[in-house]
């Protein structure tokens, strides 16, 4: 259905307004679940850096340990 409205008519102003805001509300959605997602994957790459570096703690007491008992 074709729109005979001009460009200076205020509810089709309005209407092209609320359209413009429900695009910006859907970017925002789209950037906030991005953001909750890098969010995750930085805190759960922090945890493992974390864990890998108990685990190389281990293994160097461990190294240290066992060359004392060789001298």
């Amino acid at each position: 259905m074709k729109d005979d409205r001009s460009d200076l008519d205020l509810t089709k102003q309005i209407e092209q307004l609320q359209l413009t805001i429900k695009m910006y509300q859907s970017i925002l959605r789209d950037a906030q679940k991005q953001i909750h997602y890098w969010k995750t994957f930085w805190y759960e790459s922090q945890s493992k850096e974390n864990l890998l570096q108990g685990y190389k703690k281990v293994i160097e007491n461990l190294s240290n340990k066992l060359r004392r008992k060789d001298l």
